[in-house]
């Protein structure tokens, strides 16, 4: 490939939304990789970028080496990048130990690898949640910076609001830019702004958007539509039309005759407090007055769309119903309202062409922000408001998602602009006298309140891993306990890394290894210590251990030599991320007055280790256990070091 090309890379790439919107803003860029779990999101990607490899695989099963090979490229210019949001958005759990953040360390395990094959991006883009850079997950957020800048990358990151940049939605995201050029990080300037505003134009909105399709019904086939050139497009359909006269996916997800009936009393603006009485779910009398204010939500032609989301097709889940129809909204208006060009064609069932489409990044914004990245006008930007000093100093970050203070409502007798929506919803009945001051938190019902955030919380912390600790202590280690008189240092990884399930997903492949690797230590009952690959391996380690030792009633001490810094990964037995237990047992009696010397366990399961020359393993399910001589373990160390050694050189 000619150098007057740059090299693209996507790493969990979904449909392509980021893809679109880099190649869009940076004609130079050619996309050569692109990599996702989701087998319909990657054929949508290969689709849309017929010069890529598409793999779909789970990226435990990646390799740098494997990237570069099947991408055909020397080297990669622009590395793209977003992990699941899931575990850290503002709309899910918020759960920084959420073991779906696996993703961020397989992200770090690569560039790593890149690192040692001389390959390092030159620029990364990582786009996740604002949730990100939010209480506990600011700790992610914080180690990655520290990542990057040790690789002796300048990195910005800000929350950016598509509909600043020109996307007719209001959607927060927050980008990560870490580049290895002599050039100064900064963010664009807003190009459009609320109504009022003195100086920019107002934000786009739905009839800007999809007015076009409004007298076209959903189609039934294959969804192909006839772009007709009257009525006149605005410029933003224009823009999404290009010099395409058809488009594709107009088709609408199926909705039950009771929803349709409920969201035909929603008016424009309106949400699931103007169902009447009688068509009002039972669990809207449950919360409170304040709550939920986008459910059964009809679109405003006034206004940007809400977010759309994953489930952009169910009219229950949001504001997601089509302004002038008692519908939801088709797959391709979401790609209108999204920044999708009309050229996008959208692959797989249709609920998960929604999915695809509204878990993607906003190619449009991103257009914008890799022209203001790869131009001269980053020079007269916005600078960064998160920067590792910032993290680092523990200040305060301003807010970075300001409310809509702009909003346009049909409902009636309701005031316009933000709060316009708290009011008493008419499937309540007859309001009071007097009705309750919003600060009151006001609910009809008296049954006590739950949170669902809090109760996902307590289930991925607990009853996820009390799942685990059951496997664990079911599993059969008869044929290694025996073995660990004599052999007191273990190599505990992936029994062949080589065939490893590439269909699986990160978390429960890690999970599985984390508990085979856990019922043995926790049937040994001796003093431990186990030293990982990357410091976050100890976090899920220790936190794992403990929660067994309770349940198991094993009075235990289980400590980390240091705060941890989540992604470090440098290889010294003085390093953060080993793990001192000591187990005195409630069946101490059972254990081996006789040996004196810690068990030593190096459990490693993101980074490989050259197993030539070491003695025969032991296999436990997916483990392989390779009892180490001292030997064994100077060169285990040694390679490691002059592998680091040779990162700084090729840096």
């Amino acid at each position: 490939m000619s150098r007057s090309k740059l090299v693209g890379v996507d790493l969990y790439s979904g449909c392509g939304g980021m893809s679109v919107g880099a190649a869009l803003g940076l004609k130079k860029l050619s996309v050569r990789y692109g990599l996702d779990f989701d087998k319909h999101a990657c054929n949508t990607f290969a689709q849309n970028h017929p010069d890529a490899f598409v793999d779909n695989l789970d990226v435990a099963s990646v390799t740098a080496r494997r990237i570069l090979e099947k991408a055909k490229i020397d080297h990669i210019d622009y590395l793209l990048t977003g992990p699941t949001c899931q575990a850290v958005s503002t709309m899910g759990l918020h759960f920084a130990e959420d073991s779906r953040n696996l993703l961020f360390v397989h992200m770090v395990r690569l560039v790593t690898e890149l690192r040692s094959l001389g390959k390092l991006p030159t620029n990364i883009i990582l786009e996740n949640v604002p949730g990100l850079v939010a209480r506990s997950n600011l700790k992610l957020v914080r180690d990655l910076f520290r990542f990057f800048t040790d690789f002796g990358y300048s990195v910005g990151g800000d929350v950016v609001s598509v509909a600043s940049l020109g996307v007719p939605q209001l959607r927060y995201r927050f980008f990560m830019f870490a580049t290895r050029e002599d050039r100064k990080i900064t963010f664009p300037r807003p190009m459009y702004a609320e109504r009022g505003h003195e100086r920019l134009p107002a934000y786009r909105t739905v009839t800007d958007a999809i007015s076009d399709l409004y007298d076209v019904q959903p189609l039934e086939h294959d969804g192909t539509l006839k772009l007709r050139a009257r009525p006149r497009p605005t410029e933003y359909q224009q823009l999404m039309r290009g010099d395409e006269s058809v488009t594709y996916n107009h088709w609408a997800a199926n909705t039950e005759r009771l929803n349709l009936q409920r969201i035909s009393h929603v008016p424009q603006g309106g949400s699931w407090k103007d169902i009447p009485e009688k068509l009002l779910p039972a669990r809207f009398q449950k919360v409170r007055m304040t709550d939920y204010h986008t459910l059964y939500g009809r679109l405003h032609e006034q206004n940007p769309a809400y977010t759309i989301a994953a489930q952009f097709g169910n009219v229950t889940t949001g504001c997601y119903t089509h302004p002038t129809h008692d519908r939801p909204l088709t797959v391709r208006e979401g790609c209108r309202l999204q920044g999708f060009p009309d050229a996008f064609r959208v692959f797989g069932p249709k609920n998960s062409q929604y999915r695809q489409i509204g878990n993607a990044v906003p190619p449009l914004a991103m257009a914008e922000l890799m022209k203001h990245w790869s131009g001269a006008a980053s020079e007269k930007g916005v600078a960064p408001r998160v920067t590792r000093q910032v993290l680092e100093n523990g200040s305060k970050l301003p807010v970075l998602t300001p409310r809509f203070r702009s909003r346009v409502t049909d409902q009636e007798g309701k005031k316009e602009g933000y709060g316009s929506g708290t009011f008493w919803p008419k499937g309540w009945g007859a309001a009071p006298k007097s009705s309750p001051r919003v600060a009151e938190n006001y609910r009809k019902s008296t049954d006590p309140l739950v949170f669902r955030r809090t109760a996902w919380r307590e289930k991925r912390g607990q009853v996820e891993q009390d799942e685990h600790i059951d496997r664990a202590m079911q599993l059969d280690v008869s044929h290694i306990l025996p073995q660990l008189s004599s052999h007191r240092n273990w190599l505990v990884q992936t029994l062949d890394p080589s065939h490893q399930d590439a269909y699986r997903a990160s978390a429960e492949h890690f999970y599985s290894l984390l508990t085979e690797m856990s019922a043995v230590v926790l049937r040994a009952l001796e003093p431990t210590q186990i030293t990982t690959d990357f410091a976050y391996t100890a976090d899920r380690v220790s936190l794992f251990l403990k929660r067994a030792s309770e349940r198991l009633g094993i009075e235990a001490s289980i400590q980390l030599n240091s705060q941890l810094d989540l992604f470090a990964n440098q290889v010294r037995r003085s390093n953060a991320w080993l793990l001192n237990i000591s187990a005195a047992s409630l069946a101490a009696e059972k254990r081996n007055p006789s040996i004196d010397k810690s068990l030593g366990i190096y459990f490693w399961p993101f980074r490989a280790v050259d197993r030539s020359g070491l003695r025969k393993s032991f296999a436990t399910g997916e483990l392989a256990w390779i009892p180490l001589r001292q030997t064994d373990l100077r060169r285990i160390y040694s390679e490691r070091r002059a592998e680091q050694e040779k990162e700084v050189i090729v840096a």
